[in-house]
């Protein structure tokens, strides 16, 4: 029976000494025995929180470009005095609004699926994205992984249902990126 070979950095390519890190470029190198698929149900509520957080940011963002748009066309810093105001100033910058969101939105899923593995939702719920081989997902491949997210919607949520209905557990962004998302087992130390 042969070794299995030592996992690659998912960044720089350099194959592991059997460190946490990757020698080269200092990479988190995640190994896990048997990981568990994490379903459909645990997942859910992972995205939800990550929703609540990027609809925080938008609503802080929002304001702000209100306070801008009000500043620029009135000379005082405040939010507009009527709702014909305030619709004609959110009318002037959503689409500003909503291309800063695009791009905090695939920052956000990217930086935390590439680096941890986990957004705030999944770290909650304990759950981790990894390649199909349990190591630690690159940058090229958390984009993908988001942008699956799109094909997902278009095809009216299947993409995320697949979840529950694969026995992998396994969204069709998963599959595009060779992804998957895992249970992280808490060790705890038992007081004798």
């Amino acid at each position: 029976m042969t070794e299995p070979e030592a996992p690659r950095c998912p960044v720089c390519g350099h194959i592991d000494e059997g460190e946490p890190q990757c020698t080269v470029c200092g990479t988190a190198i995640l190994r896990q025995q048997a990981s568990k698929p994490a379903g459909f149900w645990i997942r859910l509520p992972a995205f939800v929180v990550d929703g609540i957080i990027l609809q925080m940011i938008s609503m802080v963002v929002t304001v702000v470009g209100l306070f801008v748009w009000s500043w620029g066309a009135g000379g005082a810093v405040s939010l507009p005095d009527s709702p014909d105001r305030v619709f004609e100033a959110y009318a002037s910058i959503s689409g500003l609004i909503a291309f800063f969101m695009f791009a905090v939105n695939a920052a956000y899923y990217t930086l935390f699926h590439a680096g941890p593995g986990q957004t705030p939702g999944k770290m909650l719920m304990k759950i981790r994205v990894v390649r199909a081989d349990d190591c630690g997902l690159s940058y090229g491949a958390a984009l993908i992984r988001w942008i699956g997210y799109f094909v997902n919607t278009l095809f009216f949520f299947l993409g995320f249902l697949w979840v529950g209905l694969s026995r992998s557990k396994r969204g069709w962004h998963d599959y595009l990126a060779g992804s998957k998302v895992i249970r992280i087992e808490v060790a705890r130390d038992r007081a004798e």
